[in-house]
């Protein structure tokens, strides 16, 4: 999936491409083998005229990320600044590239996110509370998207 000013086709020269392969399901040694090939192909590609350049240094884009993490790790030491980055980032502006091997209708990047809500909406349960009706915010979901911005 792609992120950033390509995911909201907002493209310039100079900018990078941040793209991560989503893995949702068992890792398998042929994961490592296509980002090395995404990353690859991003070096031997234009965009709109423009060279592609790769992601930045600091590793969050450019390679895997997996659902487990992204989806279980909310909150915690667990949570690292790059999983949670990743996962609001796939809230707000996220863009799926390609379903490679899902034949249901949802494809890894509909799952994932659909999984990510359910967890700030329904696992907070200062938000799911019926008898605490006057405190309705989602705290895992502000404090991500605080931690975030």
């Amino acid at each position: 999936m792609a992120f950033g000013s390509l995911a909201r086709q907002e493209w310039t020269s100079g900018s990078d491409v941040d793209w991560m392969l989503l893995i949702d399901g068992q890792a398998t040694p042929d994961h490592r083998i296509l980002a090395r090939d995404v990353g690859a192909r991003i070096l031997q590609t234009q965009y709109r005229g423009k060279d592609l350049r790769l992601p930045g240094a600091e590793g969050i884009f450019g390679n895997m990320a997996f659902s487990h993490d992204i989806i279980h790790h909310i909150g915690g030491q667990a949570d690292t600044n790059r999983n949670t980055t990743q996962r609001v980032l796939m809230l707000l502006e996220a863009f799926p590239i390609r379903h490679i091997g899902y034949s249901s209708d949802l494809g890894p990047y509909e799952r994932v996110t659909r999984n990510i809500l359910y967890r700030y909406l329904h696992d907070d349960t200062n938000f799911a509370s019926i008898d605490n009706v006057g405190s309705r915010i989602p705290r895992f979901l502000l404090n991500d998207v605080v931690r975030y911005w």
